[in-house]
């Protein structure tokens, strides 16, 4: 029972490690407390609006024990969007390897209507495709 407590403390740091090593590498990520009431989404039938300069936040199921991490498809156009911050909220639970959130933080620069494309993946798996997907539809308003 010990070392399963072990391997699965083990692969939770390994994949997060992965996980933040490789969004900053691609200049997706920016580390730091962020605080105040940003709105949250979570659905991704219901189209997101908000004004420019205004920053929102995604919300996304996850659980990084298993290794999967939710990554953009494709990389956002930097004079629309922004990555804020990223960040993983673990349930408040005595269980290990219990999953979670994953917060994106978001910025508007331009009004316009996008799409981003998340995809629930582990980064190290090539020619697999992504266990989920979720698509959100961005209206930002003047």
């Amino acid at each position: 029972m010990k070392r399963r407590i072990i391997v699965v403390l083990i692969t939770t740091a390994v994949s997060m490690a992965l996980f933040t090593y490789f969004q900053a590498r691609s200049g997706q990520l920016q580390i730091g407390a962020r605080t105040g009431d940003l709105p949250e989404y979570s659905d991704p039938r219901k189209a997101i609006k908000i004004g420019v300069g205004r920053e929102f936040i995604i919300v996304l199921e996850s659980n990084p024990a298993t290794g999967y991490s939710w990554q953009l498809a494709q990389a956002l156009d930097k004079n629309v969007l922004k990555v804020v911050e990223i960040k993983h909220s673990a349930k408040k639970t005595n269980l290990i390897g219990a999953g979670g959130k994953d917060l994106w933080t978001l910025q508007g620069l331009q009004p316009v209507e996008t799409q981003i494309t998340f995809e629930y993946m582990r980064s190290w798996e090539k020619d697999v495709p992504p266990v989920k997907r979720s698509i959100f539809t961005i209206r930002i308003q003047k």
